[in-house]
């Protein structure tokens, strides 16, 4: 599943991705672990523990293709759902709710740049102290993938809640494994909801 990302003295052009497989990914090859990073943000003034009812809301269209996929719409949709449940919340399809949760995805192409210095030679107290020294830079370009999640209320466009999950793109070879990234996301972005007091 995952590929070690291409470095290079010049930036490189990669692929369209043809789905919206993005959220979990190897971010940096030096790193040798993947990583996502999770954000949120809401508003303290909200009492959290008095919501209990939730339906979908209208999710915004992106620009990207990629971020309209109806398959990763269905597998945010799900995971959602599953957690929200978990938690002891539930959907109703109609009649009042006591906030609307809608969801927002993005590809952006991004630029890893990283100077690696190399220092060989003598050391301090044995004559020169940088012989020979220089550096290299890499530049890699890759594509960040962006999932937020919104929880707001009903009937008006006042935020309650927003999480944030963003992790380098990269492909995966099976539904089930797209699937488990998207879920990955979600469960980490709704482990801080609702947010501690």
């Amino acid at each position: 599943m995952f590929r070690a990302p291409r470095s290079s003295s010049v930036p490189r052009r990669r692929s369209r991705r043809a789905a919206l497989a993005w959220v979990l990914t190897l971010a940096f090859a030096s790193s040798g672990c993947a990583t996502m990073d999770i954000s949120t943000d809401w508003d303290p003034s909200v009492d959290f523990n008095t919501l209990e009812t939730y339906r979908w809301g209208k999710s915004a269209e992106a620009d990207d293709p990629r971020g309209n996929d109806s398959l990763v719409e269905g597998r945010v949709r799900r995971a959602v759902d599953r957690e929200l449940a978990a938690s002891g919340y539930s959907q109703k399809s109609t009649g009042p709710v006591d906030f609307v949760v809608s969801y927002f995805a993005a590809v952006e192409n991004k630029l890893d740049v990283r100077v690696l210095n190399d220092y060989y030679g003598y050391r301090p107290g044995w004559g020169s102290y940088d012989y020979g020294a220089g550096s290299r830079t890499y530049v890699r370009e890759y594509e960040q993938g962006t999932l937020v999640l919104d929880i707001a209320a009903l009937g008006t466009s006042k935020l309650l809640w927003r999480g944030t999950a963003q992790a380098e793109v990269t492909n995966t070879s099976t539904p089930q494994e797209s699937e488990a990234i998207i879920d990955e996301a979600v469960r980490r972005m709704l482990e801080k909801f609702p947010p501690d007091a």
